[in-house]
Formats: C-alpha cells, sequence, structure tokens
C-alpha cells in the first residue's frame, strides 16, 4: 500500500506543464496526444498515467534527471516468466492495471505497451488489462502473487 495515487504527480506535469521533470516524460506528452482520444468509461486518464508510470526513464520526481527506469516493470516480468499462475495488479482510485505475461514485454526501447502489439504510445492498452472499480480507493495497492516453479529438487 502506498498513500500515494499512481500517476499523479505526471497529471500535474502533463496537464499544468509543471516544469522541473525529466526530458524522458517528453513520450508522456507524445502518448497523451494520441490516447486521449481511446479514452471511454473503462479506459481514462487516470488508467494511461498508471501505464505511463512503467515506462523507462518516466519519473514523478522532479529535477531527477536521469531517474527514472523499468524496475517494477522488469521484476514483474522477471516473476511472470518463472510462474505457473499469477494474480497481479496495481489498483490506484478506483483504476486497475492488470500485470499480465502477454502484455508485459519491453519493447526495444524499454518501452510497455500493455497490448500484444506492445506499442505504447499509439495503440490504448488492451481492454483485458484495465478497468475500473465502483470503489474509490484513496491510495494505491500492488498485488504481485505468483505461483513460482521448483527448482530441480521439487
Amino acid at each position: 500500500f502506498t498513500k500515494k495515487r499512481i500517476g499523479e504527480a505526471l497529471k500535474n506535469y502533463l496537464l499544468n506543464e509543471e516544469k522541473g521533470y525529466n526530458n524522458s516524460n517528453e513520450i508522456v506528452k507524445k502518448a497523451y496526444t494520441i490516447h486521449n482520444s481511446y479514452f471511454d468509461r473503462n479506459y481514462n486518464i487516470d488508467n494511461f498515467l498508471m501505464i505511463s508510470c512503467f515506462q523507462k526513464s518516466v519519473t514523478s520526481r522532479k529535477d531527477s534527471e536521469g531517474s527514472g527506469g523499468t524496475g517494477l516493470t522488469f521484476l514483474v516480468e522477471t516473476l511472470i516468466n518463472s510462474s505457473i499462475a499469477d494474480y497481479c495488479y496495481v489498483l490506484s482510485g478506483r483504476n486497475v492495471i492488470f500485470l499480465k505475461k502477454p502484455y508485459l514485454s519491453l519493447s526495444d526501447e524499454g518501452l510497455i505497451g500493455f497490448n500484444l502489439e506492445n506499442d505504447y504510445i499509439s495503440i490504448k492498452p488492451d481492454d483485458k488489462i484495465v478497468a475500473s472499480t465502483p470503489k474509490e480507493l484513496n491510495c494505491t495497492i500492488h498485488n504481485l502473487s505468483f505461483i513460482l516453479r521448483g527448482g530441480s529438487n521439487e
């Protein structure tokens, strides 16, 4: 659990053009110009900001040029590839992103599309990945549940 909602700082950067963020965040602006036409009751700006937080070098910390990365994505991808079953998601506010194997590959650029095409910029995430809940929580919950393959002794 974290008290901050994932993507809130990026919202200030994106919509209020707040200064002081990593230049790598420009990719969020580029993707937003395309994704905002996809927004509907299942996929909204908050879902978009959540998936944007997973992108290479995108950061919500001001004055942190060169920081940001793919740590969480790499961790989850590694665990999913080592598991025989999983149930992983990130819930923030009333928005959910499910972390599922076929949608969790890093592109050559280090981006993750959350779609089968693995295209963060041009294609919205698959409908199986983003969702909304009827109740709103003022926090972020990361649920990472895996059943891992046993070693040679198991």
